[in-house]
């Protein structure tokens, strides 16, 4: 048996996901409702997950033990054990970054101060409500890293356009250059013009501004890069030379900000890889989906359905997206609002989200708490078998003993009881040794006394403070 000897919880970046992924999912179906299969690219895909069949394949090309880890040329499905199902792991591709909100929300007060972005005005550029300047190019009026609304926009657009107005104008008075160029720089003067009028009117008016509209141009002639959404922030983390952020905060003697970034470069992590190009897929054995009995649905995990739509909803962000690199179907706002919807399906996804009306179960939720996976599998687990009883003192017990009723050592000592039941040959089936302790047959105590002196009990004595809240005993069997 291997021991784990060491276990590292560290953030995992999309590349590290692709390499342990065993397959993409590209769609949103589970179970086909006629053949009663997975489908293939979908949340049951068993190309990815492994067979639903012990040792067959899906198309039945392969169906004995001796096939087992061959992979069928038909239908690529690996032959083995269903059971590969609760560890074979998969992911989807998104069509938009997103942001993981968890880690963000953790390190947010550092990244702002290394960024020099207010941390409100990061969560803002990640929700698509805010702007922020990546390069100011070759502005002198505007800043980079400023961070802008829909509703400031227009007044750096408007300081930029007469930048470039007066910027040609002086080419044309110093240049002497030719009829063709010169009508050329006089064109873009021009646009820049009624590009500038265009907003005052809208002012005036109170009409929305959709400065969108102008970035092309700003871009194309000065050089400002402009971005909103977790590709802005991905840009800005991308930027930051954790070497020279560290000698910075060790000169300032920010001592915080000093062991996040020399944590972060001990342990090889990048600070864009909070940004998420790739969304795990936990096994479907972990979330499986079963046929309903005389019915021809299907009863499947809440997870299943956050998955379900999350694909959906990157679905229509990448449709969105295809078309707008063709041709400009659709305004900047329309497929933000589309990316918007992906960062907030991702997180309901991730972690609880904080409406109450909200049943669904997150990842985080099937893991953490009382009835979390962890809980019930390894940490403080709750067992089959406890009792709970008032202590009293009893000055003829030694330190390692306990007097324990015999009620509660029958309960305490089911299986073994059955066990010896079963060797003894006093009872020949499991039910038959169960009827026996609950009549409370005579035959079963010399059993119960010869078990407790080989099984001690482990006894928490709340509160459990330390490790010494909890000791073995062995019990002393009393009738009260």
């Amino acid at each position: 048996m291997n021991l784990i000897k060491k276990c590292r919880i560290t953030w995992l970046s999309s590349e590290k996901l692709e390499k342990i992924s065993f397959g993409e999912i590209t769609n949103h179906k589970t179970i086909n409702n006629r053949s009663w299969k997975p489908e293939f690219g979908g949340l049951f895909d068993p190309v990815v997950f492994g067979p639903f069949l012990n040792y067959e394949c899906y198309c039945g090309k392969y169906k004995e033990k001796q096939n087992k880890w061959l992979t069928c040329e038909q239908c690529k499905v690996l032959v083995a054990e269903k059971n590969i199902q609760r560890w074979r792991m998969g992911h989807i591709k998104l069509a938009s970054p997103v942001t993981n909100i968890l880690i963000f929300k953790a390190i947010s007060p550092l990244l702002s101060k290394i960024l020099e972005i207010p941390a409100k005005e990061l969560e803002n550029i990640i929700y698509f409500q805010s702007y922020v300047i990546l390069d100011n190019g070759l502005s002198k009026v505007v800043e980079k890293k400023k961070t802008f609304t829909k509703k400031t926009g227009f007044q750096w657009i408007t300081k930029v356009l007469d930048e470039i107005e007066e910027k040609v104008k002086k080419e044309i008075e110093e240049n002497e250059i030719i009829k063709e160029a010169r009508e050329l720089k006089n064109e873009i003067i021009k646009e820049a013009r009624e590009l500038k009028n265009e907003i005052e009117s809208d002012l005036l008016k109170s009409n929305i501004i959709f400065f969108e509209d102008y970035l092309d141009f700003i871009a194309e002639h000065q050089k400002v890069k402009v971005s909103t959404g977790s590709e802005a922030l991905e840009k800005l983390l991308k930027k930051i030379n954790l070497q020279e952020e560290l000698i910075k905060a060790e000169k300032k003697k920010k001592w915080n900000e000093f062991r996040f970034i020399k944590a972060l470069i001990k342990n090889n992590i990048k600070l864009e890889s909070i940004i998420v190009h790739n969304v795990p897929v936990i096994p479907c054995g972990l979330r499986p989906a079963t046929r309903l009995k005389n019915e021809d649905t299907v009863a499947t995990t809440q997870i299943n359905n956050l998955y379900r739509k999350k694909i959906l909803i990157n679905e229509h962000t990448n449709d969105y997206n295809e078309r707008n690199k063709v041709h400009r179907i659709f305004l900047e706002d329309v497929v933000n609002n589309e990316k918007r919807r992906l960062q907030k399906a991702y997180e309901r996804l991730i972690h609880i989200s904080s409406s109450k009306m909200n049943e669904n179960k997150s990842l985080l939720k099937v893991l953490s708490g009382k009835e979390g996976i962890l809980r019930r599998h390894s940490l403080g687990k709750r067992v089959d078998y406890s009792a709970r009883s008032v202590i009293v003192p009893n000055p003829d017990l030694s330190l390692d003993q306990i007097g324990i009723p015999v009620k509660m050592a029958l309960i305490l000592y089911k299986f073994h009881l059955i066990r010896e039941i079963l060797s003894n040959e006093l009872a020949f089936t499991v039910r038959n040794a169960e009827e026996l302790l609950k009549k409370n047959e005579p035959k079963i105590f010399p059993l119960l006394n010869k078990i407790i002196h080989n099984y001690p009990l482990l006894i928490n004595r709340a509160p459990t403070l330390h490790r010494l809240g909890i000791q073995g005993f062995y019990p002393k069997l009393t009738i009260g």
